[in-house]
């Protein structure tokens, strides 16, 4: 387990090369790369820099990480953006080879999944400049930390995990109502982290 763990990168890096092989030959001339809030593509790119960026990105991450990181957090910071990057390859390719596919849902989706990410990477870290809520106050004594950190990541498990239903029953807005779920999750943390003794 632990030689998957240290090696995260390199395994995202490997399944998004061999997923964008895989489907080369049937992607358009140009993939979507980016889209509104309403689900609008308004970006493309050509099949070979669309397809072939975020695996370039994975590398530079694992580089990065592997030669000039020695913190863990930022490590897992690292590794966080490491797994949103894969998990946005996905979404170009999906939508690149189904274009009638509800990119508002698949936004959402993407969304509740990177808020789960950020909420399971917030949990247990001890006070560092990279994981978590971080104010004056709640950096300034490890129980504060602790307790604040727990309590927010519980939150965006909560908001992430609503994401998914929303994303089904609320498509057209859903997008909308997590990020404000999200603002809620974090103004709610940091009013809690006050009310710690």
């Amino acid at each position: 387990m632990k030689v998957i763990k240290n090696n995260i990168l390199v395994i995202i890096m490997i399944l998004m090369v061999l997923i964008s092989i895989a489907v080369y030959d049937i992607l358009p001339t140009r993939l979507p790369i980016h889209f509104t809030l309403t689900g609008t593509v308004d970006g493309t790119a050509p099949k070979l820099g669309g397809i072939s960026f975020m695996p370039v990105m994975e590398l530079i991450l694992w580089l990065i990480s592997s030669f000039g990181i020695k913190d863990i957090n930022l490590k897992k910071v690292i590794d966080g953006i490491g797994i949103i990057l894969f998990l946005a390859q996905l979404a170009i390719i999906g939508v690149a080879l189904k274009p009638t596919a509800n990119i508002n849902m698949i936004n959402a989706v993407a969304l509740s999944c990177m808020i789960i990410i950020i909420a399971l990477m917030t949990r247990n870290n001890k006070i560092n400049r990279y994981i978590g809520i971080r104010t004056t106050r709640i950096m300034s004594s490890d129980k504060i930390w602790k307790k604040t950190n727990t309590f927010a990541s519980n939150l965006l498990l909560v908001v992430g995990s609503i994401g998914f239903v929303l994303a089904i029953f609320l498509n057209s807005v859903s997008f909308i109502i997590i990020i404000v779920l999200l603002l809620i999750a974090i103004v709610a943390s940091i009013v809690y982290s006050h009310y710690i003794k």
